[in-house]
């Protein structure tokens, strides 16, 4: 199930939603930081990724059930590189991905992925735009981020809000079952 996270997890890494602590675990939405390039320049460690969900559903027909979508990281091996003169980012190593989908009671785990730097990661020239949001250039394509927290020990970003397009589980499911989630990925990096 490629989906999840090479179209959108890595559609690479990372931008806004909270705060951290030590353990990496988020909080509310925060107003934006104003990040300093200088403190990004780092090769960061990935220590947590998670995805955090704000809504989901499954329709057949008039009823509507409960969808809830986890998928959690393990397994770190994985380092990104924020560098200067020129701006580029860069990935290196790997960490695996566990995640399951619960439709009222019925709890469905997905195979783990194993995300690695084969390509499966955006890297490419970067820029900080307005605040806290950061650009990646990839092969002409461009990912937008948001900056949650940078200090000089902890870097977390997280995705642009996903939706049932970004997120492919309809390939599980019947053809009269619409599936409706809603949510983003979260990226916890340590120096």
């Amino acid at each position: 199930m490629k989906t999840i996270y090479h179209i959108l997890v890595f559609s690479f890494l990372f931008v806004s939603c909270s705060s951290d602590d030590a353990n990496g675990d988020t909080v509310g939405t925060e107003e934006p930081i104003n990040v300093q390039e200088q403190k990004l320049i780092a090769t960061w460690n990935l220590t947590n990724f998670e995805f955090i969900q704000e809504r989901g559903v499954v329709k057949s027909g008039i009823l509507e059930t409960p969808l809830t979508f986890t998928s959690k990281g393990s397994d770190y091996n994985f380092t990104y590189k924020f560098s200067d003169n020129p701006k580029k980012s860069e990935s290196e190593g790997s960490f695996t991905i566990k995640s399951s989908a619960t439709v009222g009671p019925q709890e469905t785990p997905i195979e783990d992925e194993v995300i690695s730097t084969n390509g499966e990661v955006v890297e490419g020239a970067w820029e900080l735009l307005e605040g806290n949001k950061i650009q990646i250039i990839e092969s002409g394509e461009t990912k937008v981020f948001e900056i949650i927290t940078l200090s000089d020990s902890t870097l977390q970003m997280r995705t642009e809000s996903l939706n049932e397009d970004d997120v492919d589980l309809d390939d599980t499911m019947a053809a009269d079952i619409d599936l409706e989630l809603e949510g983003y990925y979260v990226f916890t990096f340590m120096k």
